[in-house]
């Protein structure tokens, strides 16, 4: 038996489902809860919307707990924030105001506009910080940018690691494009590829080379 307890609630399908918001609706389904203004549940089993505006499309116990915030498919992915969205994968969370995950499986996005595009455990905690996917990658700098691969972090404002394994990108505007171990920790710093080469000095590179490391500037 399905329940409208909201003014102006709506359920058109399914079993035991719940309206308990105004203007919720329910479109089908089973055990879904919609309890907040306008929130909706399309379809899928245990879902929960209980925010204003907060939808769920599909999916197993997805929820929408941030105002218009969106769960399109999957199982158990949580949006908790205003305009948060997770298009679909598995244990994923979004918790940064307009943040996006499209897919994977325990990705965490908590900084405003933060986006994880797919993976494994990838995170990224600031402003427009953005993993592309690969697995246990961190971005945490503002604007900070992981590409894929595995166990990167990209710490400093605005850097960038392409991929590799294990590599940090930890000051403003460092750069590693890949390989494995590598360090790119001052100002405009730069490390193509190798393996475990460190760049300390600002605006010094190494362009492919394995267990170098330039202290000084301009170099």
């Amino acid at each position: 038996m399905n329940i409208t307890s909201g003014n102006f609630g709506v359920i058109l399908g399914g079993t035991a489902n719940t309206t308990s918001g105004v203007h919720s609706t329910i479109l089908n389904g089973k055990n879904n809860l919609a309890t907040n203004t306008y929130s909706l549940i399309a379809s899928g089993v245990r879902n929960l919307a209980n925010e204003m505006g907060a939808t769920v499309l599909n999916g197993n116990r997805n929820s929408g707990s941030g105002q218009y915030s969106t769960v399109i498919n999957g199982t158990g992915n949580t949006a908790t924030a205003n305009f948060s969205t997770i298009i679909g994968g598995k244990a994923n969370t979004a918790t940064g105001v307009y943040s996006f995950i499209g897919g994977g499986s325990a990705n965490t996005v908590s900084g405003l506009h933060s986006f994880a595009g797919s993976g494994f455990r990838n995170s990224a905690t600031n402003i427009y910080s953005i993993i592309v996917g690969g697995r246990e990658n961190r971005a945490t700098g503002i604007r900070s940018i992981v590409v894929g691969s595995m166990y990167n972090m990209a710490s400093g404002q605005a850097s960038f690691i392409g991929g590799g394994l294990a590599n940090s990108a930890t000051n403003v505007y460092s750069v590693v494009v890949g390989g494995l171990y590598n360090l790119s920790s001052a100002l405009h710093s730069f490390v193509g590829v190798g393996r475990s080469n460190s760049v300390i000095g600002s605006f010094s590179s190494i362009i492919g080379v394995s267990a170098n490391t330039v202290n000084a500037d301009h170099s």
